[in-house]
């Protein structure tokens, strides 16, 4: 990330341990020394300062989070009421038991259950580093299974050269 820009690079991936299939392909690759664990506590920027929360710990840091407002901190509380609406279809992966939660892109369900500055700090960065895009271009449903997955508390992993490291090998087996 640069943090002085509060913006994260496309590169920086999180792979949740739970993606198991993707895992053993990075292994069956050769790229499984590359698998760094990062644990469950992640660290957002904002305004050159760093914020960090731990998901195996959610209600105990999140009471201590200062990165938002008290009335954006009560707002997420829609977002994590939904994700546990929706939690029993979260799994495995296939997300079109959720078809009927997909009507708006990921921002503007954002901006209509909260507010800008959750969008900006909080889903922007999870969705860059879980999807790897922005909430304009993701659905709803990828933003309630990623914010889900995330809040999970499950340990994640990135690839120490980036994910262009797997699409880089994966071309190369190829060919191209």
């Amino acid at each position: 990330c640069d943090w002085s820009s509060d913006v994260c690079s496309s590169d920086l991936f999180w792979i949740p341990e739970g993606y198991t299939s993707l895992i053993r392909l990075i292994n069956d690759l050769g790229l499984g020394d590359q698998l760094d664990p990062s644990g469950t506590t992640f660290t957002f920027p904002r305004d050159g300062r760093l914020h960090t929360l731990d998901c195996a710990r959610f209600v105990r840091t999140g009471l201590r989070f200062d990165l938002l407002s008290t009335r954006s901190k009560l707002a997420l509380g829609k977002l994590v009421k939904d994700c546990l609406q929706v939690r029993r279809h979260l799994g495995g992966g296939d997300l079109s038991a959720l078809a009927d939660w997909d009507r708006a892109s990921a921002a503007d369900y954002t901006l209509t259950r909260t507010n800008r500055e959750i969008l900006d700090y909080i889903v922007n960065p999870i969705l860059a580093c879980v999807a790897g895009e922005v909430p304009e271009r993701l659905s709803q449903v990828d933003l309630l299974y990623s914010f889900g997955t995330f809040l999970s508390g499950m340990n994640v992993f990135t690839l120490r050269d980036g994910m262009s490291a797997y699409a880089e090998t994966i071309a190369g087996r190829l060919g191209t």
